[in-house]
């Protein structure tokens, strides 16, 4: 008997590895964003070139998921302003300010310090989602794994620079960051109950790429990028990655 794909998300012996699937995805995008932005030659304090190749890739990671809503799936999407109005309200709260805000914010702080802020996101999520859903509950597991998570996090992060200093623009947006990714994901969760999460999260992403490629190329430089077919194929490696991780854990 073949199982099919939303039994295999309600699975209890295969949600826990389609987790740690999806947080081996999230683990390989800084790795493969440095790499991307090296060949490239886009500088760490070069915000618009940032912010123009994060447009691209979640424009495409949007446009592979309405491909596969209409092609694979077989369905065409009805618009209505509802749906319109939860599609460009995601879109500008998960995809166009929190990444924007995301490279100023990276841009303006060490390296732990984002590592650990950036983790901010799971903190919230844990502590708000229960306003929202009855059966999400704060367990003691789920206070022993934050702790764990954030041990480790300090621990891999041990040898870089780390200071008690705040500032607004670098530790003060990556913190906003995290609010936002927590707000989005239960946004998410709420809206998938009349929308299928694959449909808002290709229409979500596509609208926010746009949104991102127009704002970057405002000042952008192009003479500074170096496009080549592999920085092209990372960035359409991080547009799956893009979709596939956040569909997994929105669906289980």
């Amino acid at each position: 008997m073949v199982m099919k794909s939303e039994d295999l998300f309600k699975s209890k012996i295969a949600a826990p590895f389609l987790a740690l699937f999806a947080t081996f995805l999230f683990g390989s995008v800084f790795p493969v964003i440095k790499i991307t932005n090296e060949m490239m030659m886009v500088d760490s304090g070069d915000i618009p070139s940032q912010i123009f190749t994060a447009g691209i890739r979640y424009f495409f990671a949007g446009l592979f998921m309405v491909i596969y809503l209409m092609v694979i799936k077989k369905e065409k999407p009805k618009f209505t302003k509802n749906k319109m109005l939860v599609f460009l309200s995601i879109a500008l709260i998960y995809t166009y300010f929190q990444k924007a805000l995301f490279y100023i914010g990276t841009a303006n702080t060490t390296g732990m310090k984002s590592a650990l802020l950036m983790a901010s996101s799971t903190l919230f999520t844990v502590f708000i989602s229960p306003l929202f859903f009855k059966n999400d509950k704060i367990t003691l597991k789920k206070i022993i794994s934050l702790i764990l998570g954030f041990t480790g996090i300090i621990f891999i992060n041990l040898s870089k620079d780390f200071s008690f200093d705040f500032t607004i623009m670098g530790d003060g947006f990556l913190i906003l960051v995290g609010l936002l990714g927590s707000f989005s994901i239960i946004a998410v969760k709420i809206s998938s109950v009349k929308i299928h999460p694959v449909e808002i999260t290709g229409f979500n992403t596509f609208i926010g790429g746009f949104l991102l490629i127009m704002t970057g190329v405002i000042n952008l430089d192009y003479t500074k990028l170096n496009f080549s077919f592999f920085s092209f194929a990372l960035i359409l490696y991080l547009s799956v990655v893009t979709v596939i991780g956040p569909l997994i854990m929105n669906t289980l």
